[in-house]
């Protein structure tokens, strides 16, 4: 199979000193750790807004519990 390379890549490889293969092996690298950074950087926004709703449930759950408590004490006294 024949690869036919752009002028413009043979141009980057030589002033960077490295082969064609060596530009293009670090280019795919970097644009793949550069995906794995956005989904990382995804998932820790993820973990943080679960942790914020977790902190809220956490502080609602009691006075929703004193509420219950109050209404059935209500309903007891009727």
């Amino acid at each position: 199979m024949s690869v036919t390379v752009p002028d413009w890549l043979d141009s980057v490889a030589g002033e960077l000193q490295i082969s064609q293969d060596e530009l293009i092996s670090q280019g795919i690298r970097v644009l793949l750790e550069n995906k794995l950074q956005e989904e990382e950087d995804g998932s820790w926004q993820d973990f943080q807004r679960l942790d914020t709703l977790e902190y809220k449930r956490d502080r609602l759950h009691p006075l929703l519990e004193r509420m219950d408590l109050h209404n059935r004490f209500l309903k007891k006294a009727n």
